[in-house]
């Protein structure tokens, strides 16, 4: 995929966790990771781009926030 779009506090899964997986995988080097959570904080947001997000969006956001920040992620292809 183009992008991944990462609710980091789904039931049963750890995003963090997830975004590190996805970021060990060869095949996936390229993919965007847009991770969202509802439970903004510093140490969350500083945890989540250690782990190979490309950036972080609190909820709730209306979509053309949403929009505005998949379009300006970088493009991890060069």
């Amino acid at each position: 995929p183009d992008l991944v779009i990462l609710d980091l506090n789904l039931p049963g899964v750890d995003g963090f966790k997830i975004c590190s997986m996805i970021r060990r995988e060869a095949a996936l080097k390229n993919t965007k990771i847009l991770a969202i959570t509802g439970y903004d904080s510093a140490g969350t947001r500083k945890r989540i781009m250690e782990c190979g997000a490309d950036e972080y969006l609190t909820k709730p956001f209306n979509i053309a926030k949403f929009i505005e920040c998949a379009d300006s992620l970088p493009d991890r292809t060069g």
